[in-house]
């Protein structure tokens, strides 16, 4: 590695720990949640567009993406075991700190590759294989923890509902049941709407990532094949949450499951279309010399 690597590589490891430090005091001190992620995302995408831009490589976000996934990852640990010690309240939003830090560095990679005429910036195929092996690593990490520890339920906001969902015996294969007494008991008792759709939502979005990856590695097989390895992940937590968490499974959460895996598909097949639009080659097909 020559000098100016070196040089570089410690800037980035400054950087990055510099961003972890105003990353965790934004979610801390600033009231709104979504104003405080779009500044962080904001400075994500920021400090891996100018890592590209100065060391022509894509090595550098993924050093720079790296670091920033693994520290906070442990310190977020560490607040859940001990935050009350130094009163720092662990809260759910900062888990999605360690998406974005995986996120927004490959989105701002993605969006330099398809805009590289020129291919003047090297290594986007090595950046890509190690960012999703990285990224996979946590993502078994992530279902283990919502099969096992935290399913993902939508609440009884009633007697009548819990009543009406716990007493149908044929209420776990009935499609959208539970989502259909939650919305006749909101509307009967003028409750809030919103857990629904943070429900709808998060089982959308935890099978998204699983479609992009099977449409990206059978993009070549036939519509039957991706559709039935769709339906895969969803059926198999399913019986994990029967046999390993004594958890009722239930349909609705496997068609969430295959809906968030073909929303993830569409974002693949977009992409690859975009991709070949502008670069007239398919995605990542275009970059065949890489090093791990």
């Amino acid at each position: 590695m020559n000098r100016l690597s070196v040089r570089l590589t410690t800037i980035i490891d400054l950087i990055s720990l510099l961003t972890l430090g105003l990353e965790f005091f934004i979610i801390y001190y600033c009231a709104n949640t979504v104003l405080s992620l779009v500044i962080i995302s904001f400075i994500l995408i920021l400090c891996t567009s100018i890592f590209i831009r100065t060391s022509k490589s894509f090595d550098s976000g993924f050093l720079y993406s790296f670091i920033l996934v693994l520290f906070s990852s442990c310190i977020i640990g560490f607040i859940y075991m001990n935050g009350d010690t130094f009163s720092l309240e662990y809260s759910q939003k900062l888990l999605i700190l360690v998406l974005l830090n995986w996120l927004m560095p490959m989105i701002c990679s993605i969006l330099h590759d398809l805009h590289d005429s020129r291919e003047q910036y090297a290594h986007f195929t090595s950046f890509f294989n190690k960012s999703t092996t990285q990224f996979i690593i946590y993502y078994i990490g992530f279902l283990a923890l919502i099969i096992v520890i935290k399913p993902i339920t939508l609440p009884c906001i009633s007697d009548t509902m819990w009543q009406s969902i716990n007493q149908d015996s044929y209420r776990n294969v009935i499609p959208f049941y539970r989502i259909a007494c939650y919305i006749e008991d909101s509307i009967y008792n003028q409750t809030d709407i919103s857990p629904l759709i943070q429900y709808i939502f998060v089982s959308i979005l935890i099978t998204l990532p699983y479609g992009f990856y099977i449409s990206l590695l059978f993009k070549n097989k036939g519509h039957i094949l991706r559709l039935f390895l769709l339906f895969l992940l969803p059926i198999v937590m399913e019986v994990c949450k029967q046999y390993i968490a004594h958890e009722v499974a239930d349909v609705e959460h496997i068609l969430l499951g295959v809906l968030g895996g073909l929303v993830g598909s569409s974002f693949f097949f977009l992409l690859n279309s975009r991709y070949y639009h502008l670069k007239r080659h398919e995605f990542l097909e275009g970059r065949k010399h890489f090093n791990w």
